[in-house]
């Protein structure tokens, strides 16, 4: 087997990052950490890092006593990486091809995830709801909703483990009012604990028709003042 000569088998855009990288070190003293990709066929493609050190001071000018390299192959973490970033996108195509809004709340009200039609309902776009809370990016407040209009589901679904399903009278971004029938399920982990609640927002107002009735009154769907779980089979 031949000695590993790693400029050889280095792309030339790599070699050249990791020559211009050395250069830097040995100019300024400082460290240096790139990544770059090493190539022998038959063998696939395999992903490193190289972080390079001086040993001994350059404050007086004089050359280092020696100049490390450190390599760590990072390949596996590479790949673990991509099929995280596969699942998640479909996992948003998914969501995205229900008509329905869907979005996913954390225990702490933060929104983890959301779908295309909660997007368009809310104005948010999915890449922003980091460290948005579900309140107010769907309904503009600072406070979790407790109104007779706006009924959450997510306190007894997490006290419960139980589907929840409440009626709201939301105003979305477009300026108009809608009637919604909100369902609200637990995310349960793998030993069953719930790690938050699954929301699925239906618009209802065409099948409410010339009966709507005002926030808090009883509806075929439920009663909007009060949150009630869902029957159930045992």
């Amino acid at each position: 087997m031949p000695d590993l000569v790693l400029g050889t088998w280095l792309a030339p855009g790599d070699w050249r990052t990791l020559l211009a990288s050395l250069a830097r070190v040995l100019d300024h003293g400082e460290e240096a950490a790139i990544a770059v990709g090493l190539e022998h066929p038959p063998q696939p493609r395999r992903n490193l890092h190289l972080t390079i050190q001086l040993e001994g001071s350059s404050a007086t000018g004089e050359p280092p006593a020696a100049c490390r390299v450190l390599l760590s192959d990072t390949t596996d973490i590479t790949q673990v990486r991509a099929a995280l970033l596969a699942q998640q996108q479909f996992l948003q195509s998914v969501i995205d091809g229900i008509g329905d809004i869907i979005v996913v709340i954390g225990t702490d009200y933060q929104l983890l995830l959301m779908n295309q039609a909660a997007g368009q309902a809310t104005g948010v776009s999915a890449k922003d709801i980091c460290g948005l809370t579900c309140y107010r990016a769907i309904h503009g407040r600072d406070t979790p909703c407790d109104s007779a209009e706006h009924p959450c589901p997510v306190p007894e679904v997490l006290a419960s483990g139980r589907p929840v399903k409440v009626v709201h009278c939301d105003r979305w971004a477009d300026g108009e009012t809608y009637w919604v029938e909100v369902v609200g399920s637990p995310l349960l982990g793998l030993t069953g604990e719930v790690l938050g609640v699954i929301e699925s927002v239906r618009d209802i107002t065409l099948y409410l028709g010339p009966h709507r009735q005002a926030p808090g009154a009883r509806t075929a769907t439920g009663t909007p003042g009060r949150a009630r779980p869902t029957d159930r089979a045992a």
